[in-house]
């Protein structure tokens, strides 16, 4: 099997890890990006554990010039990107009734809105 670039979006999460421990496991030439945006320690660790293959980037996933950023530098030191796993996700629970717009829109930005930023930044490298 061929080496590849792995970019996976919540890679501090449990499905975000799960995808990263399967292509790191798949081959051992695969590279994994863990895009993070804040607590980091189950990423840190999967690193630690991974330490030449796995690597995590700051990232906001709400942010166009976030995602230029980090698909710059995974491009830069792995010198291309081959897998984009769009996994981030956030929810905000409660009624609709009573749910405020912020916390609508911090939803949409993160569960939809990411993946076309991501998917649009990442075929355009």
């Amino acid at each position: 099997m061929n080496s590849r670039v792995i970019l996976i979006t919540g890679g501090n999460g449990g499905l975000g890890q799960a995808a990263a421990r399967a292509f790191l496991c798949e081959s051992p030439e695969n590279s994994v990006w863990l895009g993070v945006r804040a607590r980091r320690q189950r990423a840190e660790a999967l690193c630690g554990e991974f330490s030449e293959r796995c690597h995590y980037v700051e990232l906001d996933v709400t942010r166009p010039e976030a995602w230029r950023t980090a698909v710059e530098r995974v491009v830069g030191e792995s010198h291309r990107l081959d897998v984009l796993v769009n996994n981030a996700g956030n929810h905000h629970d409660g009624l609709l009734a009573t749910l405020p717009p912020r916390a609508w829109q911090e939803v949409l930005a993160t569960n939809l809105e990411a993946a076309f930023h991501g998917a649009r930044r990442s075929c355009r490298r």
